[in-house]
């Protein structure tokens, strides 16, 4: 299987850019563990999907299929305010590098793997929901924030 095989090409990919608008950050690929450090992002891959009624003609698989991947963030703070203030600024980033950042569009454009006779490349991609929690630990204020982003890919047999 080549390294490039997805799910695990978007995830470098996000990887990458959540490095480059993050950088005091440490980027995990897999879920965020209450032990991490203060500030850090997890990436994991949490379901594929395929779509039943894109059977083509010829093709033993559905032609689209949807991965779902969860982009949390996290920070750790005794400060509930100071707490706050930089989860809203981290959570708001991922969002924002989501919809706007160029450099991830292009390498989620490019996104390709031919495996077995049969070429998979994304097709589109888009953001489903944040969700935000926070709770006080032994004076400790944790706050976590789970972004979901989706690709849809299409496989076509050569």
């Amino acid at each position: 299987m080549p390294d490039t095989a997805f799910p695990n090409n978007i995830i470098d990919l996000l990887e990458d850019r959540v490095k480059f608008y993050l950088p005091n950050h440490s980027v995990l690929k897999r879920a965020l563990r209450l032990q991490d450090p203060k500030r850090c992002v997890g990436l994991l891959v949490a379901d594929w999907t395929p779509d039943e009624r894109s059977h083509q003609i010829g093709q033993q698989e559905p032609a689209v299929s949807r991965y779902l991947i969860r982009i949390q963030n996290m920070v750790k703070a005794s400060d509930e305010v100071t707490g706050k203030d930089l989860f809203a600024g981290d959570a708001k980033t991922i969002r924002v590098l989501l919809y706007r950042d160029s450099t991830l569009h292009v390498g989620l454009a490019a996104l390709t793997e031919e495996l077995l006779g049969t070429r998979e490349v994304a097709k589109r991609w888009g953001i489903g929901r944040q969700r935000f929690l926070n709770t006080e630990l032994q004076s400790q204020w944790t706050y976590v924030a789970q972004t979901e982003f989706w690709l849809e890919t299409e496989s076509i047999q050569l």
